[in-house]
């Protein structure tokens, strides 16, 4: 069924983004599969660090084909390295602040007045 509807490239896209860390386990510590575009064949990748963009940039052709070999077919074309950020986490619950007894600010000095002249 899958091949009678076409559904190879984004059922191998999918496994990509869920096997990431069996494809490149030294780089799932530092970088998320972040999303397959089945059109164009595209990979994004987002590190953690401007280090790891630079090291995915230079590791790109070898990373394709280690890719194409788990996958067996040349799903992924290219590999597009998005701007670095943290892995997103939980975040943790922030406490919210009592302003009832915070003091008010005080208001803005006055300008003084220009000298006459």
């Amino acid at each position: 069924m899958v091949a009678a509807r076409a559904w190879q490239v984004l059922a191998a896209g999918a496994g990509i983004l869920a096997d990431w860390e069996r494809i490149a386990p030294n780089l799932a510590g530092h970088v998320q599969a972040a999303a397959f575009d089945p059109a164009t064949g595209r990979l994004d990748l987002r590190p953690d660090s401007a280090s790891w963009a630079t090291h995915l940039r230079l590791q790109t052709p070898a990373l394709l084909q280690r890719i194409t070999d788990h996958t067996g077919a040349a799903t992924v074309r290219s590999i597009r390295v998005l701007s670095p950020a943290a892995r997103t986490t939980p975040a943790a619950p922030v406490a919210a602040t009592d302003t009832s007894t915070a003091p008010a600010p005080a208001p803005p000095a006055a300008r003084p007045e220009p000298t006459p002249g």
